[in-house]
């Protein structure tokens, strides 16, 4: 009940921001999937009185294919803040902070807006000042700003959240995460359950590649024992060396398999 009502209100708080632009899961803007091919979505958002903070996500899964054409831009007025894959840019300028992960971990921009100037700031952990300064941009404070993702070959991004404050557990705990969504676990956990029904499988096939292998055998060792006793001496270590060969073939593609889709949850 807790639950629901907490996801109802985070629902709430980013309605009021924005119109419906992309898929809402647990609260959060999915504007690109890692299932994505070619895809862009864009949402806007309202200004509110005060400092600015967003909380976003770039990540690309467990399997380690980057999309290093995936990136975020966030518009406002005639400026347009590029995120790519562990740099921000505006123009000229640049920083360069982590912003790509391979599992779900959270980016934290700031936006304190001056008179005629705003300034980015960016989360760091361990920090004296959880926000560092990434530049500065001539620019008025408007009435909207938006957000747009691209993805060719498929990037979670994620806008998480739109907060006239930072979280209270940044100042508390440096470094601190929130926990992960419900959607974020089951995503992994389908994942897993894939690629555990892929390796059956391969097992399935292997056993009845075996099983196909030991019916040969059985009807060549018949013909064999019609064979005289050199030449059975002969056939034998010919196919034998075969099929020794064939087995090493099939375990060492099964362990390469393995070993490349094993990845830590």
């Amino acid at each position: 009940m807790v639950i629901m009502l907490l996801t109802v209100c985070i629902m709430f708080s980013l309605c009021v921001f924005s119109s419906g632009c992309a898929p809402i899961k647990n609260g959060h803007y999915h504007l690109t999937s890692m299932y994505d091919r070619n895809t862009s979505r864009e949402c806007v958002w309202d200004f509110r009185p005060g400092l600015m903070y967003l909380e976003l996500e770039r990540y690309y899964g467990r399997h380690g294919n980057i999309d290093n054409s995936a990136h975020m831009n966030i518009t406002m007025g005639s400026h347009v803040i590029n995120i790519g894959n562990n740099v921000i840019r505006l123009g000229d300028k640049h920083c360069v902070v982590s912003t790509t992960t391979r599992l779900e971990h959270q980016l934290w921009l700031a936006f304190v807006f001056h008179e005629r100037i705003t300034t980015l700031k960016v989360f760091s952990q361990g920090s004296s000042d959880p926000f560092v300064e990434c530049f500065t941009f001539d620019y008025k404070k408007g009435s909207a700003f938006s957000v747009l993702a691209h993805t060719q070959s498929g990037m979670e991004q994620v806008v998480r959240r739109v907060a006239l404050k930072p979280p209270k557990f940044m100042y508390s705990v440096p470094g601190a995460s929130t926990k992960k969504s419900l959607h974020e676990l089951d995503s992994r956990l389908m994942d897993i359950e894939h690629e555990s029904d892929a390796h059956m499988l391969q097992v399935d096939k292997l056993i009845f590649m075996l099983k196909k292998h030991d019916l040969d055998i059985s009807k060549l060792f018949g013909d064999v024992q019609k064979l005289s006793g050199g030449r059975q001496i002969m056939f034998l270590c010919v196919y034998g060396g075969i099929l020794i060969f064939l087995l090493m073939e099939m375990t060492f593609r099964m362990t390469k398999k393995s070993v490349k889709s094993n990845k830590i949850f």
